[in-house]
């Protein structure tokens, strides 16, 4: 069975469109879709296929690969969805889940019938299972495709020969050099380079990449934690004026005046309150400020937020010259160590107790008397106290900061909640009521994504009284990963991770060789001979024929290169490999239907478009109907079986009718009865309302 759902969001600019499965949210694994356009068929397919890699994976159609990477990474559409894939067969099962802040799915497997799942990557799906996801249009040219996808054929096995071929070479280099004494040097210079590089992965790179990973990881929750606040408070603003245009029958406009007014008393004391703190704050880092930074002092001693409250507005830049004043004061507050405010505070007491005995009689060894014990006394903290004072000014400052900033969240949160007493009318009351619902849903997702990312945050010490000092910190310690965005941060973090698993992977591979270089040194210096010593004649002879077939392989690429350009070049038709080619490619597609009568093909000639049965009919291919061509196309892509489970996805087959769509559902079928198929889905266009038909187990 394959059970999900799925919420999909379109934003388009003047509205956001919502959409919810059409079909039944649980239907057998081998179903025949049809319904009008836009009515979700095709979302349904390319969702199963986002959940299985369908973006990344090569046998998908290219056209379908770009919808499922839109679906899945456009700024404007938001997807979450389930699924879950049962086999009939056996106890196979896909689980796939995604949410709707993700741009990755995550695809689990289990092989007990859903007692335990496991993570399953794309390389490792690929390797179990073969997603075929396409459009059969152009059928008949698309027939010639499976001739050309022999290229791909070739070039893996001419890869894997040559990687065979190395592996060869290397051993019977071994075999001749197992008692060569020159070898033996060079082989411990290499062990002693393999040795050096294990052990720099091992103590400088894995760690050093392990630290930054750690300081992005904070940084970027950092971040996220931070936006998760903005975008709360920009919520609430938004639906707080919106308040203002729903009208409230139960107040009198009498009363509403009388709030309104209080209302501004209020934020213009509250307004006033924040202008001394300002004043004061400037006053005191003047005193301490570098000439270079006084400019940014001034614009914050500029800052008066009396008039604006007063006119219920405030200023979106009072909010970057803020933080700009307080970054400044973060950067004073590390002048000076903790040492030298400590030296600092040791000389402030003893010079308080020294002016305590002022008036006695009491002597200080090596001075003439207590006043001139005191004097130096008294220089030397000045000394400290002017080095310190920049510092623990700022730092002071840092905090004023932090309740600064919650005095003016206080205060927009007021004036946003002011209401005036009269609002003039003009759009209908039912919309305005629908735009303020929408709004209250929107800031309660809000609140609940910023306290999913709080939780989050809170396992790394983030929260609301700790975020600015880490903040700060980080500003001083890492301003260039500060600088970065999330989506930044996020790619930096990924660059990170690739390159521990890259030392690692590379450590494991040096620990292979260091063993094979170690016992194969070890043989030279006792001059043992290699174990594969009476066979070094074979081994040769094995790299003479895999050279052959490597030859073979180069021709074959030139033969079929001329036969995809539609001719036969210098090839006659009776030529070995044009006659095993056409035999091949009838034994893949295997049957065919044709006027109402099913042939099984002997083979297909797809320069001169004729296909042979096994009957000696002679067939063109241009005279097969399109939904004949289409169906044949399609079964080929089935008959390929490679030992994986097959997921088939097969959408618009709008030429092809019932009885010819019927031999791909036989095929469908009998796969799944042979544990063969996994998934098998048909889409066709229809003028009548979406609905299924499952078939199958």
């Amino acid at each position: 069975m394959i059970d999900y759902d799925y919420s999909l969001i379109i934003d388009e600019g003047d509205e956001q469109r919502t959409f919810s499965p059409n079909l039944p949210k649980s239907i057998k694994n081998i179903d025949f879709i049809t319904g009008r356009n836009s009515s979700g068929k095709s979302t349904l397919m390319n969702i199963i296929a986002a959940g299985m890699y369908g973006n990344k994976v090569s046998s998908v159609n290219p056209t379908l690969r770009g919808d499922i990477d839109s679906l899945l990474n456009s700024d404007h559409k938001k997807l979450k969805f389930d699924i879950l894939i049962t086999n009939p067969a056996d106890p196979i099962q896909l689980k796939v889940t995604k949410a709707d802040n993700e741009k990755k799915a995550v695809l689990m497997e289990s092989t007990d019938g859903g007692v335990h799942f496991s993570a399953l990557s794309q390389n490792e799906f690929e390797r179990k299972y073969n997603l075929i996801y396409d459009i059969p249009d152009n059928p008949r040219t698309r027939i010639k495709e499976i001739s050309r996808q022999l290229m791909g054929v070739y070039q893996a096995y001419e890869d894997n020969l040559q990687d065979f071929d190395s592996k060869l070479t290397k051993l019977i280099t071994e075999v001749r050099d197992a008692s060569n004494k020159k070898k033996a040097g060079e082989l411990q210079e290499q062990i002693d380079k393999l040795t050096e590089k294990q052990k720099n992965n091992e103590d400088v790179i894995i760690p050093r990449a392990t630290e930054r990973i750690d300081t992005i990881a904070h940084i970027k929750a950092l971040k996220e934690f931070v936006n998760s606040r903005a975008e709360v408070l920009k919520a609430q603003k938004d639906f707080d004026e919106m308040k203002k245009f729903v009208p409230n029958a139960n107040i009198s406009p009498v009363k509403q005046q009388r709030q309104y007014d209080n209302a501004r008393r209020t934020v213009a004391s509250m307004a006033l309150t924040i202008d001394t703190e300002i004043e004061s704050m400037c006053e005191n880092v003047l005193k301490v400020a570098e000439k270079k930074d006084e400019p940014i002092i001034r614009q914050m001693q500029a800052l008066k937020f009396t008039n604006p409250a007063r006119r219920l507005a405030l200023p979106e830049s009072y909010s970057a010259v803020i933080t700009a004043f307080s970054s400044l004061c973060s950067s004073y507050s590390h002048s000076c160590s903790p040492q030298d405010i400590q030296e600092r505070n040791m000389l402030k007491q003893l010079l308080d107790v020294a002016i305590q005995y002022k008036n006695t009689t009491l002597e200080m060894p090596g001075f003439d008397s207590l006043d001139s014990f005191t004097s130096v006394l008294d220089e030397k903290f000045r000394e400290a106290d002017a080095k310190t004072k920049k510092s623990t000014t700022a730092q002071a400052t840092v905090k004023d900061c932090m309740n600064l900033n919650e005095s003016v969240k206080d205060l927009v949160k007021k004036i946003n909640a002011i209401v005036p007493p009269s609002i003039n009318q003009s759009e209908d009351d039912s919309i305005k009521q629908q735009r303020y619902n929408a709004l209250k849903k929107n800031l309660e997702d809000c609140k609940s994504n910023a306290e999913k990312i709080a939780r989050s945050a809170a396992a790394l010490g983030i929260n609301d009284a700790t975020y600015m000092r880490i903040d700060s910190e980080y500003q001083h310690n890492a301003p260039e990963l500060c600088a970065k965005t999330v989506p930044g941060l996020t790619a930096e973090l990924e660059a990170q991770n690739k390159i521990v698993t890259s030392a690692k992977i590379e450590n494991q591979s040096i620990t292979g060789t260091l063993k094979y270089d170690e016992e194969t040194l070890i043989r030279i210096l006792s001059h043992k001979d290699h174990p594969l010593k009476d066979r070094l004649d074979d081994l040769i002879k094995m790299q003479q024929g895999i050279n052959h077939l490597r030859q073979q392989l180069i021709k074959f690429e030139k033969n079929q290169r001329v036969i995809d350009d539609g001719h036969y070049g210098t090839l006659s038709k009776t030529d070995p490999y044009v006659v095993a080619l056409w035999n091949y490619l009838g034994k893949v597609i295997g049957i065919i239907k044709h006027r109402e009568q099913t042939y099984t093909v002997s083979s297909i000639n797809t320069i001169d478009n004729i296909i042979l049965t096994d009957t000696g009919k002679t067939i063109y291919i241009n005279d097969m109907g399109t939904g004949q061509t289409q169906v044949t196309y399609l079964r080929s892509q089935l008959t390929k079986y490679d030992g994986r489970k097959i997921i088939a996805l097969f959408d618009e087959v709008a030429t092809m009718d019932r009885s010819t769509l019927n031999v791909l559902f036989d095929e469908f079928m009998s796969m799944q009865k042979k544990g063969k198929l996994l998934v098998g889905i048909t889409v066709q266009p229809a003028d009548a309302d979406i609905s299924v038909e499952e078939m199958g187990m």
